[in-house]
């Protein structure tokens, strides 16, 4: 008896809020977080509490196995908070739009980008030992961002500050990708899939895109977006937010030059074992 609107997608309103469409599922990767309205009806069979249950997964389960477990108490009519609504106007359900900060505007609305970049998230089987070795039947997965693995040196792209780039995203589906700093607006036509709409802005991407087309022999996917890099110079590290792939290497930086950020240098690495522990 309940029902669930979109009203933010990873901390940022829609550009129109609620959504339009009542929805039961909602995809989310281990780093997005979604903000939904929730409106339920009363069981008139009964006059105990009800529960709004988010399972993992596409099957039903009982209550013991949701992972989220809401307990809504019913109220009396004239209680004002039974009158809270996600919309301007509750009776009419009008939408509003929310102001964002500057360094989220429309990128959509731009006629051309300063550059492109086509980034692969990619599996790779390769040999485990060498072609002498007893292992060399065993296969192990190896993985990548356009062959490239966390080199701590070398950035893989250098782009300017205040540069705005186009990213065509290929196989986040089963690599969710997340980049700092900077947030990422969708502008594949007809959206990404999965609830990734075009036009929406989120910071983690792991969309299954209607185009695809054959990458070194697998199938792949692809999600257009762009982003402007505003403010912030220097290293903006980007991952696959699977934390073992990303601990295997799937990690990169880039350089943004010319801001106030740029050329600071970290603090060297070093052996967790030898950190100083913090009281």
């Amino acid at each position: 008896n309940c029902e669930t609107r979109v009203v933010a997608y990873d901390g940022v309103y829609r550009s129109k809020v609620p959504h339009e469409d009542v929805s039961t599922r909602h995809m989310l990767t281990s780093s997005s977080r979604i903000d939904l309205a929730v409106k339920c009806q009363p069981n008139k069979n009964t006059s105990e509490d009800s529960f709004i249950l988010f399972h993992q997964g596409q099957d039903e389960k009982d209550q013991m196995e949701a992972i989220v477990n809401i307990r809504t108490a019913k109220r009396n009519v004239g209680d004002a908070s039974a009158t809270a609504s996600p919309f301007w106007d509750s009776v009419s359900l009008s939408q509003w739009s929310p102001k964002r900060p500057y360094y989220m505007p429309d990128l959509t609305v731009a006629n051309q980008v300063d550059d492109t970049w086509d980034l692969h998230m990619q599996n790779k089987t390769v040999l485990k030992g060498d072609s002498s070795s007893a292992e060399k039947e065993k296969m192990v997965m190896k993985v990548s961002m356009n062959d490239h693995t966390w080199d701590v040196d070398n950035p893989v792209r250098t782009f300017e500050l205040n540069q705005l780039i186009e990213l065509n995203l290929w196989n986040t589906r089963f690599h969710p990708f997340h980049i700092h700093i900077n947030r990422m607006q969708i502008v594949e036509p007809g959206g990404c899939g999965d609830g990734y709409e075009e036009g929406e802005y989120y910071d983690t991407i792991a969309a299954a895109a209607a185009t695809t087309p054959v990458f070194r022999g697998k199938q792949d996917t692809k999600c257009a977006v762009r982003m402007k890099f505003f403010d912030f110079a220097g290293r903006i590290v980007a991952h696959c937010h699977k934390l073992n792939h990303e601990d295997k290497g799937m990690m990169i930086w880039i350089d943004v030059k010319d801001g106030d950020g740029h050329n600071l240098q970290g603090k060297p690495q070093e052996e967790c074992m030898n950190a100083e522990i913090l009281s």
